[in-house]
């Protein structure tokens, strides 16, 4: 599936302020309770966003967490924590989270970061096979939940990462 994006953003409709992650379709996974998991996305152009969001199959009383680093060489790893937003407690088909404040991002490689205290917490994400250029897949690592951390701790290739959605509020 190929998706197009405009090459002058200067009106972005109303259907279009969604912007997916790089792997929008998978498999049913089980995110594993408190870890960070990673799903990277390309920012087209320059854009300002509100929230962060996910798709939640099934769902108990939990909260989640979400936030945005800045690549670092096509991996997560190390790279600057750009938003975080959260907790909130999560809802049943979707949770978005907005960010206190706006914010702008450039053009370029971002990683989409979800993280819970719920393990009834399931979503769809990519599968693990599913890559671009054999370096991007879907990340994880080990954390108790809670504040994310600044820089990107290291992370391992990993199936169970949720896919995930910015909200675009505007593009200057």
């Amino acid at each position: 599936m190929t998706r197009t994006i405009a090459k002058t953003p200067s009106v972005i409709p109303q259907y279009n302020r969604i912007l997916f992650t790089i792997f929008p379709y998978g498999n049913l996974h089980f995110p594993t309770l408190g870890n960070l998991h990673f799903n990277p996305i390309q920012i087209p152009f320059t854009l300002t966003i509100n929230a962060i969001g996910t798709a939640m199959v099934f769902t108990a009383a939990g909260n989640a967490r979400f936030g945005i680093y800045r690549d670092n060489g096509n991996m997560p790893d190390g790279g600057e924590l750009v938003a975080e937003c959260g907790p909130q407690a999560t809802a049943l088909g979707k949770t978005e989270i907005p960010l206190a404040t706006p914010v702008q991002l450039t053009k370029g490689l971002y990683w989409l970061v979800s993280t819970n205290d719920d393990v009834t917490y399931r979503s769809y994400g990519p599968d693990i096979r599913w890559n671009v250029n054999g370096t991007l897949v879907g990340r994880s690592c080990a954390l108790v939940f809670g504040a994310l951390p600044n820089p990107c701790p290291a992370t391992i290739a990993e199936a169970n990462s949720p896919y995930m959605y910015v909200m675009v509020s505007s593009v200057p």
